[in-house]
């Protein structure tokens, strides 16, 4: 089964904002917080927009991952890497 997700290519708009390319459709936003449990803690610009980067390349990600799966299943490995008899 998989499940639906929005279609890249994504890029990082502004401010930590993730969008498809070209539109105004937001698909994410990386947050300036920490979970509650780092009460009070704010991520700095810097790795705000790292994060950002990270999802923004998740289109391409899958994709890569697809491939991988592919050349796998071609020489005879299952997806844990262990060769099929």
């Amino acid at each position: 089964m998989t499940a639906p997700y929005t279609p890249g290519p994504w890029e990082v708009y502004t401010q930590g904002i993730v969008r498809m390319k070209g539109s105004v459709t937001h698909v994410a936003e990386a947050s300036l917080y920490l979970p509650s449990r780092y009460e009070g803690h704010m991520i700095d610009a810097g790795e705000r927009a790292a994060n950002a980067r990270l999802i923004a390349s998740a289109p391409a990600l899958l994709e890569a991952a697809k491939e991988a799966e592919v050349w796998f299943k071609n020489f005879g490995y299952n997806a844990f890497g262990i060769t099929m008899s």
